[in-house]
């Protein structure tokens, strides 16, 4: 299973992470910093997603990106429109590679209270290929500002990540 944990760390390694962000988190953070991502589980309501014939290969992670970005509206929608164009340009090798984190791997406290993104090596990690990005708005969605005029933006999307191969032997 991929998280939300797995997807903000995925973002980390991306180049427009580093440019314009300095901080990434999963959940509720209180006094959020300037220039932060927010990672959330996308809130969608149906069925579950089943392929044809059951031969599912994939597993899709519907995600919603909080960007928090400062006080001046066009510095906030040009981060925005930035990880937007990360998200929409086609998957190179780099960029396809998740890592999948064991549930039964040990972590450093210091790492758990906001979120754990900086992983230690551990024996069995798995890395999955994303095979697609599906962005679900035509563009970042601005939806106001929180309570100190810090500009806010959304970006919806689904990842299609091939599943792991179980092995029954």
């Amino acid at each position: 299973m991929i998280s939300v944990f797995d997807v903000l760390t995925w973002l980390k390694r991306a180049p427009v992470y580093h440019e314009l962000f300095h901080h990434g988190y999963c959940g509720k953070l209180d006094n959020k910093p300037d220039k932060a991502m927010g990672v959330y589980p996308l809130k969608r309501s149906g069925r579950p997603y089943r392929a044809y014939g059951g031969l599912e290969s994939y597993e899709i992670v519907g995600i919603s990106l909080l960007i928090h970005y400062n006080r001046n509206m066009e510095q906030s929608q040009y981060a925005a429109q930035k990880l937007f164009e990360f998200l929409c340009a086609p998957l190179t090798d780099d960029k396809a590679v998740i890592t999948d984190r064991r549930p039964d791997a040990q972590y450093p406290e210091e790492e758990l209270l906001v979120c754990p993104v900086r992983f230690p090596n551990v024996d069995g990690e798995a890395t999955r290929k994303i095979n697609y990005i599906d962005v679900t708005v035509p563009e970042p969605v601005f939806v106001g500002t929180d309570d100190f005029g810090v500009f806010e933006f959304v970006i919806e999307l689904q990842l299609y990540v091939e599943k792991e191969i179980e092995n029954n032997a």
